[in-house]
C-alpha cells in the first residue's frame, strides 16, 4: 500500500501505523523525506529528511542534494556551510600602523576557510548578515589603539584603546558587524609614527576569524 488513510482521516505515505496527520515513512532507503522543488527553476530541490545521523534520530535540510543544516537527537543544530574562517600570518609582514585609513594587517594562511570568503586579511561577507570578528597581532612594538576596517575605511564603534605598554607587543580587538552582501573586513592596529609596523609570524599570537552568526 503506498497511500494510507484511516479513519481519523490521517495520512501515509509508506507507512500503515498511523499517529499524526500526514506521516511519511521509507523502510527501504533509511530516510524519510519530503521534496519541495520549484520546476520553473533549475537546481531548486529543497529536501525535508527525517531519520538521518548515526543514530537514525536526525532531521535534516538538504538544499540540491547537499546537507545545509541538521538537529540531531540531543538538539543540536549544525549548519555545515554556514561562512566562517580562520586565518594567521605564516610570513612576516609590514603596514602602515600610522594610517587612520584603510590599512590592515595581511594574515596570508589559512586553517580554514568554509565558503571561500576570506583572502590574505580580508573577509568578504557572501551575503548580508551579522558577523562576528575576532584578531590578534604580535608587533615589533606596542599599539595604542586597533579597530576594524570596513569597505576601505575605519568603521565606528569597534576600537579598543590599549593602556600605556600593558599588552606589550599584543593587539587583540572583537567586534560584531551587519554587513550587506560583499561589504569587506580587516583588522588595524594604531601607533601614531610607525608608518611601517613589521607584524611576526606567528600562528598562536597573529590571527583573524569570523563567522556569519544570523
Amino acid at each position: 500500500t503506498a497511500i494510507t488513510i484511516d479513519s481519523s482521516e490521517n495520512v501515509g505515505i509508506g507507512a500503515t501505523s498511523l499517529s499524526t496527520k500526514l506521516e511519511v515513512a521509507d523502510s527501504n532507503a533509511g530516510v524519510a523525506a519530503i521534496r519541495l522543488r520549484r520546476t520553473d527553476v533549475s537546481n531548486s530541490d529543497v529536501d525535508l529528511r527525517a531519520g538521518g545521523g548515526s543514530d537514525g534520530k536526525a532531521f535534516d535540510i538538504h538544499v540540491n542534494q547537499s546537507n545545509r543544516m541538521r538537529i540531531d537527537s540531543s538538539g543540536r543544530v549544525t549548519k555545515p556551510s554556514q561562512p566562517s574562517f580562520a586565518a594567521y600570518v605564516q610570513n612576516n609582514s609590514t603596514y602602515d600602523a600610522n594610517s587612520v585609513g584603510n590599512a590592515y594587517i595581511n594574515y596570508d594562511a589559512e586553517l580554514y576557510d568554509t565558503g571561500n570568503n576570506h583572502s590574505a586579511g580580508i573577509f568578504t561577507a557572501p551575503v548580508a548578515g551579522v558577523y562576528y570578528f575576532r584578531a590578534e597581532a604580535y608587533t615589533n612594538t606596542h599599539c595604542t589603539q586597533s579597530w576594524f576596517i570596513v569597505n576601505g575605511s575605519r568603521t565606528n564603534a569597534s576600537d579598543t584603546v590599549y593602556r600605556g605598554t600593558d599588552q606589550g607587543n599584543f593587539s587583540g580587538n572583537s567586534t560584531i558587524l551587519k554587513l550587506a552582501a560583499n561589504d569587506t573586513v580587516g583588522f588595524h592596529p594604531y601607533r601614531a609614527g610607525n608608518s611601517s609596523m613589521t607584524v611576526n609570524a606567528n600562528a598562536n599570537h597573529s590571527w583573524f576569524r569570523g563567522m556569519l552568526i544570523g
